[in-house]
């Protein structure tokens, strides 16, 4: 399995749930190596041993879903260490502005930028990393949603839409390759604490309190 921001935050925290469920190997993408990668993949290793698991092969992979080269390179590379297959794909990465502002005071840049990477980086990923999906046996794509698709914040359009897209995506792959044995979910994984959404302010959890699993809520250092 391939997740992409598998580095920090909720691609973390999903690679530890599967290296505690016994799951090898696991490739975690990320746009550099440096000590947060290192971090993450001390704790997978912990995880898999907490849960009295074998050792996991933990790959890391350089990637930045908005370059296609670094996609292909990093598809290239998996491909060959899979053995050409990939069963499940996890399109994690994501990026949301440093502060809510609204359409006509946010940068276009910016407001492009939440776009690209959060609906464009998993098309790119997704597109680049089928021929390996439909080469596996489980052929699973998983798409990180947010609340952003099922309520209006302010300040937070360009995340928001690209979040909704994200369902729609899924769909998508459901009809056009669901034939092809292909399943695509879209997942919302609740209000969480990571280091990408620190500058939502603090009423927006209690909102979500109501859709989110309680042991995520406050988690700061698994996701």
């Amino acid at each position: 399995m391939f997740i992409t921001g598998g580095n920090r935050g909720i691609g973390k925290a999903t690679a530890k749930s599967l290296a505690a469920a016994g799951a090898s190997p696991i490739a975690i993408g990320s746009r550099r190596a440096d000590a947060t990668s290192s971090s993450a993949m001390a704790e997978i290793f912990a995880a898999a041993r907490s849960a009295s698991r074998p050792p996991p092969t933990v790959i890391q992979v350089l990637v930045d879903v908005s370059s296609q080269p670094t996609i292909d390179a990093a598809a290239a590379e998996l491909s060959g260490l899979f053995d050409g297959r990939l069963d499940i794909l996890v399109n994690n990465a994501g990026y949301m502005a440093p502060a809510p502002e609204a359409f006509a005071d946010q940068p276009g840049a910016e407001y492009a930028k939440q776009l690209d990477v959060n609906l464009l980086g998993a098309v790119r990923v997704t597109k680049a990393f089928m021929p390996l999906l439909l080469a596996g046996s489980d052929r699973t794509i998983i798409l990180l949603s947010s609340v952003g698709c099922q309520i209006l914040g302010y300040g937070l359009g360009a995340y928001g839409i690209a979040k909704l897209a994200l369902c729609r995506l899924a769909e998508y792959m459901l009809l056009e390759h669901g034939r092809d044995g292909v399943v695509a979910y879209p997942v919302h994984p609740g209000g969480v604490r990571t280091p990408l959404a620190r500058g939502l302010p603090d009423e927006i959890y209690g909102e979500l309190r109501f859709l989110s699993p309680p042991v995520l809520l406050n988690s700061e250092a698994d996701g």
